[in-house]
């Protein structure tokens, strides 16, 4: 039984507001049948997979299978509906996802894995409903109803369908509704300008190591088709690979007092770090280079690649910007003088290092995979152009990244509050069609 020290699943509600339980918001709900492989009539049957972390159902793929026609006539979502993921989850994603129906889905169907909970709209409005489990979801609070079995995650729906929720006057309930749709859509504008920012990120690339930002002539080469003036390199004649291999990190000596780090230690996980998006600025471990003298201290611009494991096929390639001292999985690269790390570096990531990984077992980097490849090497003036033209398109991609990230805190935030009554939202403020929503 769900017994909760709060007025509902998502903590104390204003005096003014009302308190019920889920169930007494449906006009009804309906488990889904995933139907048989083929039969006379099919139809399209929504799966987990078809909902999406965001609230939003993906249409993109839907299975079909043979459904009895009256059978699929009960299982058609309307418009309004919620589709709640009953079973499923994983380590990281708390079952209980919820998918909004924004129109009607003649001929669909849901599997036996999702159920339908059909919203009273005399009693509160769907999209508002919709965003309160979503909410719960999205909090972890799920978890409390959850039944994990060893092979599947599954929802104790009768203790789900008793949570307390709250409900506010009808019209706030559009108002909030109203203004975490318009977060929501905030934020998928923002996600389509990250997407097309990084597309022509990419394409600038290909432009760039095509040769066609200069007229030159072309001439063939082991490295392909290049401008005249440019020169095909070994990766022997290129760059020297410098391994890790310092002491254990447990060797360091921690900073102390008032002691302020001057280098820092790497392992593969700091390709992850926010502040290493493009390149190394710091790591999780810092330490005082001249208290640690056996810690061998890689120069500022040196390439860090890894030598093993998933970071190769997520193309990771940083140049480091601080003094950095390697764990054994890491390799750096440092580039001759005439080559500019940072040119270098999206050369790199333009050719992709699963190219050049072993086909079999753990992906793996050593130098005899490199150093034969070829490589190119432009005039310094041409590096710097490409240099100049792939920053800018990196700072402009990081820069509607970080607009992406302040929205969805900010939804986080509107979320908390408005779901709560922490902060109020005047339904006055919105016209006549937007409150019948």
């Amino acid at each position: 039984m769900l017994t909760l020290k709060q007025d509902t699943m998502l903590g104390n509600v204003p005096p003014d507001w009302g308190v019920k339980p889920l169930k007494a918001l449906l006009q009804s709900n309906a488990p889904g049948d995933w139907g048989d492989d083929g039969g006379p009539h099919m139809f399209r049957v929504l799966r987990s997979t078809n909902l999406t972390n965001e609230r939003r159902l993906d249409l993109s793929d839907i299975a079909v299978r043979a459904l009895k026609p009256e059978k699929a006539e009960l299982l058609a979502p309307r418009k309004g509906d919620l589709l709640l993921e009953r079973s499923g989850g994983g380590p990281d994603q708390p079952v209980g996802r919820i998918g909004h129906v924004g129109e009607d889905l003649p001929g669909h169907a849901f599997s036996n894995f999702l159920h339908l909970l059909r919203p009273d709209a005399s009693a509160i409005s769907p999209a508002y409903l919709s965003w309160v489990l979503f909410r719960i979801n999205r909090t972890g609070r799920i978890l409390r109803l959850e039944q994990q079995t060893t092979q599947m995650r599954n929802l104790n729906f009768r203790d789900y369908l008793t949570m307390p929720l709250p409900v506010p006057p009808s019209g706030e309930q559009a108002a909030i509704a109203s203004v975490l749709d318009s977060a929501d859509d905030a934020i998928n504008q923002a996600r389509t300008a990250v997407e097309q920012a990084s597309t022509l990120r990419r394409a600038l690339m290909q432009v760039a190591f095509n040769c066609e930002m200069t007229s030159e002539p072309r001439k063939n080469t082991d490295a392909g088709k290049i401008a005249q003036s440019w020169e095909a390199l070994k990766g022997k004649q290129a760059f020297s690979v410098v391994t890790g291999g310092n002491s254990s990190v447990y060797a360091l000596k921690p900073l102390r007092g008032s002691e302020v780090a001057d280098a820092w230690f790497m392992k593969v996980g700091d390709f992850n770090l926010t502040e290493n998006a493009r390149c190394i600025t710091r790591t999780k471990i810092g330490f005082v280079a001249g208290n640690n003298p056996s810690f061998k201290l890689l120069p500022i611009g040196t390439i860090i690649i890894a030598k093993r494991g998933e970071a190769i096929m997520k193309n990771r390639v940083r140049t480091t910007t601080v003094p950095v001292a390697l764990d054994p999985n890491l390799m750096a690269l440092k580039v001759r003088d005439d080559i500019s790390p940072e040119f270098f570096r999206y050369q790199l990531e333009w050719r992709k290092l699963a190219r050049y990984v072993e086909s079999s077992g753990v992906p793996q980097l050593n130098n005899k995979d490199l150093y034969p490849r070829w490589f190119v090497r432009a005039p310094d003036d041409q590096q710097k152009e490409i240099v100049a033209v792939l920053s800018a398109a990196e700072h402009r991609e990081d820069a509607l990244r970080d607009k992406l990230s302040a929205l969805e805190t900010l939804k986080k935030s509107l979320m908390h509050d408005l779901l709560t009554g922490t902060v109020r939202v005047d339904p006055a403020l919105f016209n006549k069609e937007e409150r019948m929503i």
